[in-house]
C-alpha cells in the first residue's frame, strides 16, 4: 500500500469529518460521561474499550447506509474503508501522537506504511483517527487524522468536528448592576502611602 499523502487523505475524508467527530464526542459525552457505570469502572483499558466500541457503532449507525464508505469488522477491532482510498482506524492517541496498541500482528500490518492488508484495495492509504484526552481525562480535547510508518508519525491533522462540545463556565456567573438594568461601579478610593498613617 502506498505511504498515505496527507492532501489526497484530507480531500477523501472532508465530507465525513463531521460525523465522524460528532460520533466521538457523543460516544464520550452521551455513553461515557452518563453512563450509569462509570463510576463503578477501576481501569482505564476498560473505559478505552468501551469508548472505543461507542465510536464505532455511532459511526456505523450514522455511515453504514453510505455507498461511499465499507465498514469491515473482525479481530476485535473495526476498520473503515472511504471511497475505496483510505482505510482508517480508531485509537486513543498517546503522548508520541500514536495510536495506543497491543502489538498484534494485525497491528503490525496497519502501522507499516506499505504493508497490504487483506481484502483491502493495495492502492489504499491508511491512517489513524486518534482521540486525545485533557490533562484530568474529563473531555476529548482534540480528534486528529495521522500518518504513521512504524513508530514514527508522517504527519497529522485536526480533524473537522460537527457540532463541537459545549463551553460550561467552572464558577457560577453573578449578574452585574443593581437590578434597574444599570450597571453599579464604585470606584476604589486610594489608600494612603504608609507615611500617612499616624
Amino acid at each position: 500500500m502506498p505511504i498515505a499523502v496527507e492532501a489526497e487523505v484530507r480531500d477523501v475524508l472532508a465530507d465525513f469529518e463531521p460525523v465522524i467527530g460528532d460520533a466521538i464526542d457523543a460516544a464520550w459525552n452521551d455513553d461515557w460521561i452518563n453512563s450509569p457505570f462509570r463510576a463503578l469502572i477501576s481501569w482505564k483499558r476498560v473505559r478505552a474499550n468501551y469508548l472505543h466500541e461507542r465510536i464505532v457503532r455511532r459511526i456505523s449507525m450514522d455511515l453504514g447506509g453510505n455507498n461511499e464508505v465499507r465498514i469491515f469488522s473482525s479481530d476485535e477491532t473495526a476498520k473503515f474503508l472511504f471511497r475505496d482510498r483510505v482505510v482508517a482506524r480508531l485509537k486513543k492517541g498517546d503522548r508520541d501522537g500514536l495510536g495506543t496498541n497491543i502489538e498484534t500482528q494485525c497491528v503490525l500490518d496497519f502501522i507499516d506504511a506499505q504493508a497490504v492488508l487483506p481484502n483491502f484495495p493495495p492502492e489504499a492509504q491508511k491512517v489513524e483517527i486518534l482521540y486525545f484526552l485533557n490533562d484530568l481525562e474529563t473531555k476529548i480535547e482534540r480528534v486528529l487524522v495521522t500518518a504513521r510508518h512504524r513508530y514514527t508519525r508522517l504527519w497529522a491533522y485536526e480533524l473537522r468536528r460537527g457540532k463541537g462540545g459545549e463551553i460550561v463556565p467552572l464558577i457560577p456567573q453573578a449578574p452585574i448592576g443593581d437590578g434597574s438594568g444599570g450597571v453599579v461601579v464604585r470606584p476604589r478610593r486610594p489608600s494612603k502611602p504608609d507615611s500617612e498613617i499616624g
